[in-house]
């Protein structure tokens, strides 16, 4: 016992979230039980490096600006960067520390707008005031509201990728709540049991279908919870199909499929289906029996990765089960050919946008961001498929900006001076 090793490198973290990065898709982050956040991939399998300390959990990039991410610690801890990890702050201001917080507290960036993110402790809050948050309640306590049970807890949100107005909540005692008009007027969903909400996910087909998924462990209940909703919530029907009794702690829905397929992540390893949830299978034939926690979608490397709460950070192979064709609609890394032009560049009083609708007719979103990830401008309206957008920038200051239009399937950026 003279000498020791430290031995860093066994291949049983417990992982609460995974994440890739869209600016370095091949990387992967896990943020895990008492060894904080880490990244690499199967390259540097023995060398991943750790950005954050703590008990780790998600970690949020900035679509845009790669130096602008987020990591998260216990108890709703956020902490932000805005140099590329090399420095962070906490990013809680506006939450007060009376509130109650999920051990693994929600929060999420708006695929609408990277200025805009949502968490919740017994509320939900949102802040739309950039890189570093400012949060403001828009929801009363969504929990049965005994205020001394810190287990009373919101543990899911989701906004609708199709309309920013449309938020839901779930808690971890049995409650889920829609908002229609992003946090105005709530809500309180029935017809599901009352159980801890592991996930609630918008459907991205349809602002009409949602679905929510449960775990019955802290009741001793093992069954398969899983359910669907094509009214907003109002009605609920199970797509459990043959699934075997177990938790389920986590949901994706791959986009551009018709809500067709979908993984789930149970106490006993990931299931997939490939027709709405009328049968499912085991995914892979290497993944013990162990809880997957987290489930995400890389499109740029077209993989389906799981964080598990025994063997680490694992990933399968879509190839083949998620249509080709649809991969470069939902990868919004730069293309090599530049899909948005701006003419002139530089500008002094208007600049021109030219570029593709792939879906004519559907609303586009165009937002101009200053260098620090402010947005400065935005517009939306419907185009036809070829597009050429005029916009006033002669009320902006002199400098560097970035343009990014995004509708249903693509987002585009591209950066001009402004004289």
């Amino acid at each position: 016992g003279t000498n020791w090793k430290d031995i860093e490198n066994i291949p049983t973290t417990q992982v609460y979230q995974v994440a890739y990065n869209p600016h370095e898709p091949q990387d992967y982050y896990a943020g895990a039980q008492d060894n904080g956040t880490s990244f690499g991939n199967s390259s540097t399998i023995n060398d991943w490096n750790k950005i954050y300390g703590g008990d780790g959990f998600r970690t949020v990039f900035h679509p845009l600006n790669p130096k602008v991410f987020y990591a998260q610690i216990q108890r709703g801890v956020i902490l932000v960067t805005v140099n590329g990890g090399q420095s962070w702050e906490v990013a809680t201001e506006g939450i007060p520390d009376s509130d109650r917080k999920n051990w693994d507290t929600p929060y999420l960036m708006s695929m609408h707008d990277p200025n805009v993110l949502f968490t919740g402790t017994h509320r939900v809050y949102k802040t739309e005031t950039g890189p570093m948050p400012v949060w403001k309640a828009i929801s009363p306590d969504l929990t049965n509201g005994e205020t001394r049970n810190l287990s009373q807890t919101i543990s899911t949100i989701h906004q609708s990728s199709l309309n920013p107005a449309i938020l839901y909540a779930a808690t971890t005692d049995g409650n889920i709540w829609r908002t229609l008009d992003e946090g105005a007027n709530w809500t309180k969903l029935e017809g599901l049991p009352k159980r801890y909400f592991t996930e609630v996910v918008a459907s991205p087909e349809s602002e009409q279908t949602v679905f929510a998924t449960i775990s019955g462990y802290k009741d001793n209940e093992n069954t398969a919870h899983i359910y669907r909703s094509d009214n907003q919530g109002d009605t609920w029907y199970s797509i459990a199909g043959n699934l075997p009794p177990l938790a389920i702690n986590c949901l994706q829905v791959i986009p551009n499929q018709d809500d067709q397929i979908i993984f789930v992540g149970t106490d006993g390893g990931v299931y997939g289906t490939l027709n709405g949830g009328a049968s499912w299978e085991r995914v892979g034939t290497n993944l013990p029996i162990v809880a997957a926690y987290d489930l995400e979608w890389n499109p740029s490397e077209n993989r389906l990765v799981v964080g598990t709460f025994a063997r680490s950070v694992l990933s399968y192979p879509l190839d083949g089960i998620v249509r080709e064709d649809n991969l470069s609609s939902v990868n919004y890394k730069e293309a090599d050919v530049q899909p948005l032009t701006i003419f002139p560049n530089p500008a002094l009083q208007e600049i021109s946008l030219t570029f593709t609708n792939e879906r004519p007719n559907k609303a586009v979103i165009l937002s101009i961001l200053d260098v620090e990830g402010r947005i400065v401008q935005t517009t939306k309206k419907p185009t036809n498929r070829l597009v050429n957008w005029q916009v006033d920038v002669s009320h902006l200051m002199a400098g560097q900006y970035w343009v990014q239009v995004q509708g249903e399937v693509f987002r585009y950026s591209a950066s001009f001076i402004k004289l």
